[in-house]
């Protein structure tokens, strides 16, 4: 409504109307033209960091409501053999509903040391559950596709196509027994999640401020 507001009333007959308000000078109707493509430029990365607060605002609701589940789960029994039973039943069926990569969002090592913990209020049993609840909340944040640049590489050359597996399992195998099977820190993987809400932020205020200076500008 604001950007219009400042075009001028074809509408209306120019001899009603002083010239200064239906003709631009040569200068401020080029600059008004370079003026443009910034303006629009910014309110286009406006309304993608809209959509990307609105992403995080969904995945936020969601983890909250997992949360919740899950200290319920867990102070509901002393029992820590109990707790890891219900936590291995939830955990599946959060992760079956995130559509998780069963390899990458593994929580079972974590739920096995859980159940061995004996107390549960103890600090093994509490540093394993909060093991379990980082991994169900990366691959949440997965499922909204939020996840840093490198992941999305990773991910894309995990699915192309490669050598043949016939030939090169054998060295695989050796490389594994020699140097174990990688696994992904899930507090690093969280961190690295909420430095990609820092760049959101910065990147939807940033394209606001742009857009409404443009804006007041034209």
């Amino acid at each position: 409504m604001l950007y219009f507001d400042s075009q001028p009333p074809h509408h209306q007959h120019h001899h009603h109307l002083p010239p200064q308000s239906t003709h631009r000078s040569p200068t401020r109707h080029h600059f008004w033209a370079l003026l443009h493509f910034p303006f629009h430029t910014a309110l286009v990365l406006l309304l993608e960091g809209t959509s990307r607060l609105i992403t995080w605002r969904n995945a936020v609701e969601l983890i909250a409501s997992l949360v919740t589940s899950y200290n319920a789960i867990y102070n509901a029994s002393n029992s820590t053999a109990v707790i890891a039973a219900n936590l291995t039943a939830y955990s599946d069926s959060v992760l079956q509903q995130v559509e998780a990569d069963a390899g990458r969002f593994n929580v079972t090592a974590s739920l096995q040391d859980l159940a061995h913990a004996g107390d549960a209020g103890g600090e093994v049993a509490m540093d394993k559950a909060m093991e379990v609840l980082v991994v169900l909340v990366n691959a949440t944040l997965r499922f909204f596709k939020i996840q840093p640049a490198h992941a999305s590489a990773s991910a894309a050359a995990s699915t192309a196509p490669g050598p043949d597996p016939a030939t090169t399992s054998s060295a695989s195998s050796a490389s594994s027994s020699t140097t174990g099977t990688a696994m992904v820190d899930p507090y690093t993987d969280l961190g690295n999640a909420l430095i990609v809400y820092d760049l959101v932020f910065v990147y939807f205020f940033a394209a606001a401020g742009i857009t409404l200076c443009l804006l007041a500008i034209l």
